[in-house]
């Protein structure tokens, strides 16, 4: 479980974005762990989650196995979660993996939004990136129900400033672009051509700055501005064992779903990206 609340895990996954920042966290383990032992118990695991379908739904948590997941390491059970996860959403239930599953998970461009809060508890999960039909996809992507709107009428920001002149329905997470301007990433396996100047800070309705994140850049000109509004409960993402199947991209500079890290906060979204072609885990 993230020691961060929501508010903060949006700062500082944003804060990575523009080049400031790195969160690492070390929940990948070597896939033969993940998939040993697995296959002696994973039928009766299935027509256990049969029988208990309905049981768990009514109960008020929605488990994969109760859409089909098979959980056996084996059986790409990416559709069963994403079906989960729409299912909860839907009706503001919370989600758990089922104990002691292994989910292998396919490359096919599917992603699971996640809404409501969700335990991964002891499950494993088996990432394949050998063949992937979509990079750009994330496995999982934490979104909230509330809708983000534009910010009209600031012109320019000032670094480290304290106050901006809006009004805003509650605290927000606000996004501010110059596309005028860019940054680049200029060494290393992850150097780019730059992307145009962004930063990410929590204003209250008032417009006052949070400043434990402040405003790190300079704005002479705004080309776009929004706000994303802070929910009022914490969405909990917790548990899980993750491992990579490495990608078969040939350049040692091809990043699939970027950031690296098993679950990553960016803006208002949570994801699982996939991992770069010369990676075998995150520590």
């Amino acid at each position: 479980m993230s020691p961060f609340p929501a508010t903060q895990r949006i700062v500082l996954v944003s804060r990575l974005t523009a080049g400031e920042r790195l969160w690492r966290a070390g929940l990948i383990t070597a896939l033969a762990t993940a998939l040993g032992g697995q296959s002696a118990w994973s039928a009766t695991r299935t027509r256990e989650h049969a029988k208990q379908s309905a049981p768990q739904k009514s109960e008020g948590i929605v488990y994969y196995g109760a859409f089909g997941a098979r959980g056996d390491g084996v059986t790409d059970d990416h559709a069963a979660i994403v079906r989960a996860h729409e299912f909860a959403n839907a009706r503001g239930l919370p989600v758990r993996a089922d104990d002691g599953a292994t989910y292998y998970i396919g490359g096919a461009g599917k992603t699971a939004v996640i809404q409501t809060d969700t335990d991964f508890g002891t499950a494993r999960f088996v990432v394949d990136d050998t063949k992937v039909e979509n990079r750009a996809a994330n496995i999982f992507e934490v979104t909230s129900q509330r809708q983000s709107f534009k910010i009209a009428g600031v012109t320019s920001l000032r670094r480290n400033q304290e106050k901006i002149d809006v009004s805003l329905p509650g605290p927000c997470l606000i996004i501010v672009t110059n596309s005028k301007i860019k940054r680049y990433i200029r060494y290393g396996a992850n150097r780019n051509r730059g992307s145009a100047q962004t930063d990410a800070f929590i204003a209250d309705a008032d417009g006052k700055v949070d400043m434990n994140a402040p405003i790190i850049w300079d704005f002479d000109a705004i080309t776009d501005m929004t706000a994303h509004p802070v929910d009022d409960k914490t969405l909990t993402v917790s548990g899980g064992f993750f491992t990579t199947i490495a990608n078969a991209e040939d350049s040692e500079y091809t990043f699939l779903g970027m950031h690296l890290i098993p679950l990553a906060v960016e803006s208002s979204v949570a994801a699982y990206g996939r991992l770069p072609s010369n990676s075998d885990g995150v520590s």
